[in-house]
């Protein structure tokens, strides 16, 4: 384990969680499978490793009925609350990568794209000082994605919240991951979809 932690001794994770997941009528990040909420089985397959760990929460989760559930979650997680959700995803970026400024590398992890620790290995021990580096199978890439520092700072350089994010990768070097994971291709974005993810969470 501590060498696991040396490995990540420069690296920051953002689990971005600010949209209203319109389409699963729930927020995705409490949604509960084998009796653990997506948010948690995302975050501990993190905490083990790196000391910051950041969550970008719709600040609209944290009041009214989700109240004590968010309390219960920050006395074991670091929360960003977004009140500006409406600021698109580019706002949630920015305002979680602003916390990583001792860090040199930053995951970039959306809570309902789950992750394996494997790909978390094989991209850490890839690190592109340079730009990033994505997880590939098959010729095609999947998330998460590393950052480097020289992209996080580009994106706090960006004057507007609009940006899209692909469109400033563009601009750093790639780097490339072969994994052998199907899962790096796994979007929960309808309640079938995370039907689907429900029988093959085992831990």
């Amino acid at each position: 384990m501590k060498k696991l932690q040396k490995l990540f001794a420069d690296t920051g994770v953002v689990i971005l969680s600010g949209g209203k997941s319109s389409r699963m009528s729930y927020p995705k990040c409490f949604l509960v499978a084998n009796e653990r909420m997506l948010l948690e089985i995302t975050h501990t397959v993190y905490s083990g490793f790196s000391d910051s760990v950041y969550v970008v929460l719709n600040s609209e989760l944290s009041k009214g009925q989700w109240q004590s559930t968010f309390r219960d979650l920050s006395e074991r997680m670091n929360f960003i609350l977004n009140e500006y959700p409406e600021r698109g995803r580019g706002f949630s970026v920015r305002s979680g990568i602003g916390t990583m400024t001792h860090k040199e590398f930053c995951f970039l992890q959306n809570v309902d794209n789950p992750v394996s620790r494997n790909t978390i290995f094989s991209l850490i021990a890839n690190k592109n000082s340079e730009g990033y580096t994505v997880p590939v199978l098959n010729e095609k890439s999947g998330h998460p994605i590393l950052i480097s520092r020289r992209v996080m700072d580009g994106i706090l350089a960006e004057e507007s919240d609009n940006f899209i994010l692909s469109d400033i990768l563009r601009q750093y070097p790639r780097r490339e991951v072969q994994v052998n994971d199907p899962g790096i291709f796994t979007n929960l974005n309808t309640p079938d979809d995370f039907r689907k993810f429900t029988t093959m969470v085992t831990e």
